[in-house]
């Protein structure tokens, strides 16, 4: 068990937050998402001898983006991918996959390409995001409309490649199910 809180990074100079984060437990690795301004980083640690956590070098994730800490991400083990799910900028729901080279803090990440979710919802907080393995898909469920319905959405992961779903509201969608059981 180690430990692992958010707290503040310090990136080229700048301050950042630190608010999405994951865990590879074949690799006993974390990966930490944080953002800059309007630019999105990913950074890898090495657990694997316990505590403190050896960092590596951050790399940028997305830019321009301005998520608003309105994003989250996951490990897909099928896949031996992090998946990154966040706002576009109030423009709508975006996702990229990140994989792992190498061991240690000192694995390089390989990005995917972002992908769109269909339709136009965003999150209005912070989404969450997990891995259902028995259903191999991503699924991500956040607050919308400032607090009066819930988006969903799923991804299904080939490496680094991802297909998003469109996003779905609770609001009305009869697709959805009364209860949302049909994400």
């Amino acid at each position: 068990y180690y430990p692992l809180s958010y707290s503040t990074v310090v990136y080229a100079g700048a301050a950042g937050s630190c608010t999405a984060m994951c865990w590879n437990p074949a690799t006993s690795q974390v990966i930490i998402v944080f953002t800059i301004s309007s630019d999105m980083y990913i950074q890898v640690g090495d657990a694997s001898g316990g505590i403190p956590i050896t960092w590596g070098s951050s790399v940028q994730a997305d830019a321009g983006v301005n998520p608003n800490d309105k994003f989250d991400m996951t490990w897909n083990a099928d896949e031996n991918v992090a998946v990154l799910v966040y706002d576009n900028a109030g423009s709508g729901t975006k996702a990229r996959a990140f994989s792992l080279t190498g061991t240690g803090a000192s694995s390089a990440v390989v990005a995917g390409a972002a992908v769109s979710f269909g339709g136009g919802e965003f999150p209005d907080k912070k989404p969450v995001a997990v891995y259902d393995p028995e259903a191999a898909r991503t699924y991500f469920v956040a607050n919308r409309g400032s607090g009066n319905y819930y988006i969903s959405g799923h991804l299904v992961s080939s490496g680094t490649a991802l297909t998003a779903s469109t996003v779905k509201s609770f609001a009305g969608d009869t697709s959805m199910g009364s209860n949302g059981q049909y994400l």
